[in-house]
């Protein structure tokens, strides 16, 4: 299976409303053929599953949140609040956390899946894009656009440490 997320073109109504809700499609790759396709959040920007299969996640970087799709069904089973602009993630490899990029507010929403809550939020420096973490779920790294650094985090400790890379990570 392969997933993407598609969002439509703005359609303009007679009150010049704009509609942007996105989707997730789900694609068999041995068929070609489309599984399923979930209505998710407006502007769906990535998809992630977790490590365990049990979930699809999808960031809506319009609407400050985070559609957790059942990966059995695809039904949403949550929709959980976010800091602004959530984009790039990454998952644990223990499928218990979701670190998502804030590219609105310069923050890492700490999602927690077992709760399906947002924990914490964690002030990362300028236009956070994405996120990646170690598999013994310890460090975490994310990328600064506007400051063409990374911003390295100790989970266990709280430690946070800067390193300058090239142009736009």
């Amino acid at each position: 299976m392969v997933a993407a997320s598609v969002v439509p073109e703005m359609m303009h109504g007679n009150n010049d409303s704009m509609d942007m809700k996105g989707k997730a499609i789900f694609l068999d790759t041995r068929t070609d053929q489309i599984i399923k396709e979930v209505e998710v959040g407006n502007h769906p920007a990535h998809i992630v599953f977790t490590e365990d299969g049990k979930y699809i996640l999808v960031t809506n970087n319009e609407d400050n949140t985070v559609s957790v799709i059942d990966s059995k069904n695809y039904s949403i089973v949550q929709t959980i609040p976010t800091g602004e602009g959530p984009h790039g993630f990454r998952i644990s490899k223990d499928s218990k956390f979701a670190y998502l990029a804030d590219m609105g507010e310069d923050t890492v929403s700490v999602l927690n899946l077992q709760s399906m809550k947002e924990d914490k939020r964690i002030k990362v420096g300028a236009t956070p894009v994405t996120t990646g973490n170690t598999d013994d779920n310890k460090t975490l790294v994310v990328t600064l656009n506007k400051e063409n650094a990374l911003r390295i985090v100790d989970l266990t400790s709280g430690k946070v440490e800067k390193v300058t890379v090239g142009n736009g990570p």
